[in-house]
Parts: structure tokens; C-alpha cells; sequence
């Protein structure tokens, strides 16, 4: 196993909750390759890697004593750590929030769009992955966060090359990307 502070380490960010589930993946990974079994060591190793702040609080930890397991003493980590669980990394709401940031700016160029779409897709596939979204509303929200002239020259664009698309159906992601990013390039 690495030493604290080493390149190869495991990092824990108390700031960002979020990081919390990378860093318990890269500890089980990294137990396998070096064979770590014990559940002691497993969480021994666990807090060693944090902020000595953190490392304190988890040492303080019924499940961190023996004869606890190492997924007992996640879960407990887990339950420190509100919005750190990735069942609930992102709500609808936070989707709603990315189309209207994007409504307010307005999209104008391939980078924006770049951002947009990134953003967009983050938070839309993840619904769609726990079934709070639909593919057909995944589409039709995508389109309500461009807004204005490109608006215009997407749905423009889409008629020419679709003409015998039923218009009560959204187009779909990618043909919506690809008219988007023609549209941009110039």
C-alpha cells in the first residue's frame, strides 16, 4: 500500500462530499493489488489517508473498532458525509437548473455549447440511469435549453435533413448535437 501523501495514494476532498465514493473505490482497488484482506487493516489504511481532522472523527467511530467489518465502517463513513452517496449524486431539479442557467445565457459558440451539453448530459443520464427520466423528456428538455436564433437554425437544419419527422416526437440527442455543432463551426 502507498504512503500517505504519496502520487499513488488515495485522496478524500471533506470539501467536495462527492469525492468520498472515488476514494473508497480506489482503497478497494488498491487492496486488491497488495492483498489487503483483514478487515482491520482495511480500515486502518481507510484512515490513514484522509485530513488528520477527518481521520479523527472516523477513528471515533463505533464500526471503526474491532470486531466491526470495513463495510460496516464505510456505510457509517457514508452516513457522515450527506449527498456523498452516489444514489443521490443528482436531482431533478438539478437538471431543470442546468436549462435554465443555459436559457439565461444563451449559446454561441462551440465552447458554450460544449458546456451545455456536458452539463446536460451529466446530470440527464443519471436520471435516466435510476428511471426518474424518460428518453423521450430526456430530448425534449435538451432542446428548452437553446434558446433564440440557434434554436431556430437547429430546428431549421433538423426539418431539411428529416423532413419526414413526426414533429410530436423530439429529435434525438445526437441529431440535435450534430446540427448544433454545424451550426457553430460555421
Amino acid at each position: 500500500m502507498p504512503m500517505r501523501g504519496e502520487r499513488n495514494a488515495p485522496i478524500f476532498d471533506p470539501d467536495v462530499p462527492r469525492t468520498l465514493s472515488r476514494y473508497f473505490d480506489d482503497l478497494i482497488e488498491l487492496f486488491t493489488r497488495c492483498a489487503v484482506v483483514n478487515d482491520e487493516e482495511k480500515k486502518r489504511y481507510a484512515v490513514m489517508y484522509v485530513p488528520i481532522d477527518v481521520a479523527d472523527q472516523w477513528n471515533y467511530l463505533p464500526e471503526k473498532a474491532a470486531p466491526g467489518t470495513f463495510e460496516d465502517f464505510r456505510k457509517a463513513v457514508f452516513t457522515l458525509y450527506p449527498g456523498a452517496s452516489t444514489d443521490r449524486q443528482f436531482e431533478y431539479s438539478d437538471l431543470l437548473a442546468v436549462i435554465q442557467e443555459w436559457q439565461q445565457k444563451g449559446i454561441s459558440s462551440l465552447t458554450q455549447w460544449g458546456e451545455y451539453y456536458r452539463a446536460f448530459t451529466l446530470r440527464s443520464s443519471f436520471l435516466k440511469g435510476k428511471n426518474i427520466l424518460s428518453e423521450l423528456e430526456q430530448r425534449r428538455l435538451f432542446m428548452q435549453g437553446i434558446t433564440g436564433l440557434l434554436k431556430q437554425a437547429i430546428e431549421r437544419r433538423l426539418e431539411i435533413k428529416q423532413p419526414d419527422h413526426n414533429s410530436s416526437v423530439p429529435y434525438e440527442m445526437k441529431d440535435i448535437f450534430e446540427a448544433a455543432h454545424h451550426i457553430l463551426a460555421g
